[in-house]
């Protein structure tokens, strides 16, 4: 998944590009002359932002210490530079404390329960006694994901919203959710997503019930608060 941020400390640091230099001598020794060779890609990246003639020129980075974490530079020619990682691509939480290290866990695998490589947006419905969900936005099947934030985060749902008196969201890049009671419209909290096309041509936010995403499936926890309120068992 690319990281601005990372990247501009990268160049910043002048570790821009490195090469290997302790090949063998009969490792990259080439095929003779007059043969093709026709190799299957074994992965790809995620792709760029932009659509037409975008994505442009590349380099490698590799890390100093850890072969693994060596990482892909490509240019998107209408947004920037993007950098693409070595490992699974997927939702990888981190540690957020200073000295929490930096190895992550893969929670989610693109290809898995209908995950596409273009994860938009992450948010979190808290509910009491740790227990709660990880809402993924995977926005080139236009659906949503639910994992538990306990049991390993395993999949529970896909939300797939449809059109009615309101058009149906598309391209979202951003999601948020809110399990406290808002309003006479929304006494359980509810899931705002951005729409990135609607019939008007402007884009906008669509909100959702959680009553309606929830079900008989998932818990409804009007009473949690993460600033520390009461302990309550949530409803089920």
């Amino acid at each position: 998944m690319h990281n601005l941020t990372r990247s501009f400390t990268l160049l910043a640091a002048g570790a821009f590009l490195t090469f290997c230099a302790s090949m063998s001598a009969t490792a990259g020794a080439a095929p003779p002359a007059g043969d093709d060779v026709t190799p299957e890609a074994k992965a790809q990246t995620e792709p760029v932002p932009h659509g037409g003639d975008a994505d442009d020129d590349l380099a490698i980075w590799l890390h100093p210490t850890d072969p693994a974490k060596t990482l892909i530079l490509g240019t998107d020619k209408q947004g920037g530079l993007h950098v693409y990682d070595l490992e699974t691509v997927g939702i990888w939480p981190f540690p957020a404390e200073p000295d929490g290290g930096e190895r992550g866990e893969l929670v989610a695998k693109v290809g898995e329960h209908g995950l596409t490589a273009d994860v938009k947006g992450l948010t979190m419905y808290g509910a009491a006694g740790g227990k709660g969900y990880l809402i993924a936005s995977s926005r080139g099947s236009n659906t949503f994901l639910v994992y538990a934030r306990q049991d390993s985060n395993r999949y529970l749902l896909t939300i797939d919203p449809k059109g009615g008196r309101i058009d149906d969201v598309n391209d979202t890049d951003g999601i948020a959710v809110i399990n406290c009671a808002t309003s006479k419209q929304f006494p359980a909290g509810f899931l705002v997503v951005q729409d990135g096309s609607t019939p008007g041509g402007r884009q906008n936010f669509k909100l959702y019930d959680w009553r309606d995403i929830a079900g008989t499936r998932l818990l409804i926890d009007t009473a949690w608060n993460p600033r520390g309120g009461p302990k309550e068992e949530p409803e089920k």
